[in-house]
């Protein structure tokens, strides 16, 4: 898959979403959708952020059901390729509604994942020299 660990996509996911929010800052739909240069760099963000997901590991999404996985990918395919032309009403939508949960649940994941890290640490150097 990839040489680099999973967490630093679910950390390159986090980084985008920050910059959407950046992007979309104090603007009001009509604003959004009419400027080019925002939904551009949104949508961009977006693809990336579907990139990333895709290269998590199966058996880690399979840990984490509570992320859309498929549904990230799946709209990192329709702005990477233009299946369809792209509702800036559901964009919206999207970073309004759902880049906030994402976000946290991202941040869970690292948190999670972290906290099980240092556990199998602690319970390691807990054992004796001989049996590490």
């Amino acid at each position: 898959m990839s040489e680099r660990h999973w967490r630093l996509f679910v950390h390159d996911m986090l980084d985008c979403i920050g910059k959407i929010y950046q992007y979309v800052q104090g603007l009001s739909y009509d604003e959004f959708a009419q400027d080019s240069k925002t939904l551009d760099a949104v949508f961009r963000n977006l693809e990336v952020i579907g990139e990333a997901a895709r290269r998590i590991p199966d058996e880690v999404q399979e840990q984490f059901p509570e992320v859309p996985w498929a549904q990230i990918i799946a709209l990192r395919n329709r702005l990477a390729h233009g299946y369809f032309a792209i509702d800036e009403a559901i964009i919206w939508n999207i970073v309004q509604n759902d880049l906030p949960e994402l976000e946290t649940r991202l941040k869970t994941i690292l948190t999670q994942y972290t906290r099980d890290s240092q556990e199998v640490n602690d319970a390691q150097s807990e054992q004796p020299e001989n049996l590490r």
